[in-house]
C-alpha cells in the first residue's frame, strides 16, 4: 500500500512539473502567420489589435467588407493598398457559403508564409424560445457556426499536418458545460463544434498540431449587447456580468501560449468542465481526478440554481 501511494505521489509530482513547465513556456506571436476568423468585431477584432501590437503578421477574415476595411486603416494607416498593408491582409467572404476556402489560404501563404496560428471566431448567435422558433432558425445557425468552421478549417489543418506544425483555436462556448434556455438553436451549433474539435484533435496531435478549445462566458461586446436586449433578466441573472472582451482576449492568448486543451474564463467554468468531458481527452487527468468531488458538487449547485431561477 505504501509503495502504491509513493508511486501515485511521483506520478502526481511529475505532472505538476510538466503542467508547470508548459505555463511557463511563451508562444511568441512576433512574426508568426496568424488567421482570425470573424475578424471585424467582437473578440476576433480584439485578438487581431493585440496579436498585431505584439509584431504578428495576420490574415483576416470577415463578411463584413466595411468593418474589415476600418480595421486595415486602424493597424495600418499608412497602407495604400485597399485589402492589404505591411503585416495585414483582408479577405471578404461568407464562410457558411465558401466552400474553397483553400484558395484563401493559398494566396495568404504565398505572402506570408504557412499559417502558425488559425483563430476560428467566426459566427452568429439568435436567441429565443424553442416554442416560438422555426426550423430555418436552426439551420441558419448550423450553417454560420459549425459550417463556417469546417469550410475554413479543413484546408487550414491539412497544410499545418503536411507542415507537421501549427496551433488551432476554436471558439465554443461555457454553455455547452451548461446549457441555458433561450439558447437552443445556438447552443446546439456550438454543441456540434465543441464535438467536431474533439473529434478531429487526435488526428491533428499525430501530425503535431496543436488544438485548444476556446469555452468563454459572456463576453461584452456590441454582439452581446443585441443578445441581451432580447433576453429576460433571470436569464441575464443565470448567466452573470459579461467579461470584458480585453480580458477574454488575454485568457485566449494565454491559454494558447500554455497549449491548453482547454481554456475558460471562470473558476466555475473550469469545474463544471471536468464532469462534462465524458471520455473526451482531458489536459490532466490526475488533476481532473483529485478535482472531480468538488467539480460534481459544484455541477449540482449550478443546475439546482439554474432550475431555479427558470421557474
Amino acid at each position: 500500500m505504501e509503495n502504491f501511494l509513493l508511486f501515485i505521489g511521483i506520478l502526481i509530482a511529475i505532472k505538476f512539473l510538466l503542467f508547470c513547465k508548459r505555463r511557463l513556456k511563451k508562444f511568441n506571436l512576433s512574426g508568426k502567420h496568424i488567421m482570425i476568423t470573424g475578424a471585424s468585431s467582437g473578440l476576433g477584432k480584439e485578438l487581431a489589435r493585440e496579436c498585431y501590437y505584439k509584431g504578428a503578421r495576420l490574415t483576416l477574415i470577415s463578411r463584413n467588407k466595411l468593418a474589415l476595411d476600418s480595421l486595415l486603416k486602424e493597424l495600418e494607416p499608412s497602407s495604400r493598398k485597399s485589402d492589404y498593408g505591411n503585416f495585414v491582409q483582408i479577405y471578404n467572404t461568407d464562410l457558411s457559403k465558401n466552400d474553397k476556402f483553400e484558395e484563401i489560404v493559398k494566396s495568404a501563404e504565398s505572402r506570408f508564409g504557412g499559417v502558425e496560428l488559425f483563430v476560428s471566431c467566426a459566427g452568429h448567435i439568435e436567441v429565443g424560445s424553442f416554442l416560438t422558433s422555426k426550423q430555418e432558425d436552426f439551420r441558419e445557425q448550423m450553417e454560420n457556426n459549425y459550417m463556417s468552421l469546417v469550410n475554413s478549417l479543413l484546408p487550414v489543418a491539412k497544410e499545418m499536418c503536411q507542415r507537421k506544425k501549427g496551433r488551432i483555436c476554436i471558439v465554443s462556448a461555457a454553455q455547452v458545460y451548461m446549457p441555458v434556455e433561450g439558447n437552443s438553436a445556438w447552443l446546439a451549433s456550438k454543441a456540434a463544434v465543441h464535438a467536431f474539435a474533439n473529434c478531429i484533435r487526435p488526428e491533428l496531435n499525430r501530425n503535431k498540431v496543436h488544438l485548444s478549445i476556446f469555452a468563454p462566458g459572456a463576453i461584452d461586446t456590441e454582439g452581446w449587447e443585441k443578445v441581451a436586449s432580447k433576453k429576460q433578466k433571470y436569464l441575464l441573472d443565470i448567466e452573470g456580468k459579461p467579461l470584458s472582451v480585453e480580458k477574454a482576449c488575454t485568457e485566449l492568448l494565454r491559454g494558447i501560449s500554455a497549449c491548453d486543451l482547454y481554456i475558460t474564463t471562470n473558476p466555475i467554468f473550469r469545474f463544471i468542465r471536468i464532469c462534462s468531458l465524458g471520455a473526451a481527452e482531458r489536459g490532466n487527468s490526475i488533476i481532473d481526478i483529485l478535482l472531480s468531488p468538488f467539480a460534481m458538487l459544484t455541477c449540482c449547485g449550478v443546475a439546482k440554481y439554474i432550475n431555479f431561477k427558470s421557474r
